[in-house]
């Protein structure tokens, strides 16, 4: 696939040589042999597996030290399930006081439909009047049509 000058065509990926530097452990830095020749001792990689080991336990020791603390000031500090349990519970005692919630406008909705339902009634009186004008109307009738009229009026 490389043609000519080094180039390649395709899928390429850049290939580079890692920088692979020996890296003086500090034991050899500061070693009494220091000013003898250098070359007769091979230098070796810092062993970093035993210096984070070492790291990690002192962290661990300060944050156990730090728990120790804590625990000594406030025995519950840790005691995190019966402290939500406990929240939960006043949840529970509060929700039985609130009241049942009315909604603001179905008394308005349920007076209006009432209104409209008279009227409705009323234009179908007024139509059946229109169309039958020479029957006779009973004084009952009579008064509840009144009855009805004053209602919405």
């Amino acid at each position: 696939m490389s043609q000519g000058r080094g180039k390649v065509y395709g899928l390429s990926f850049p290939t580079r040589k890692p920088n692979i530097e020996p890296k003086l452990s500090v034991n050899a830095v500061f070693n009494e042999d220091s000013d003898k020749e250098e070359g007769d001792k091979e230098l070796k990689p810092a062993d970093y597996s035993r210096t984070t080991w070492i790291a990690q336990s002192r962290i661990n020791r300060k944050v156990k030290t730090e728990l120790e603390k804590a625990f000594e000031e406030d025995p519950s500090i840790f005691q995190y399930d019966e402290l939500l349990d406990v929240i939960h519970d006043t949840k529970v005692e509060d929700s039985p006081r609130k009241t049942v919630k009315t909604s603001k406008y179905v008394g308005k909705l349920m007076k209006a439909s009432s209104e409209r339902k008279l009227e409705r009634e009323l234009c179908v009186e007024r139509k059946a009047q229109g169309a039958l004008k020479q029957k006779l109307i009973y004084m009952a009738t009579r008064s509840h049509l009144l009855h009805r009229h004053t209602k919405i009026n």
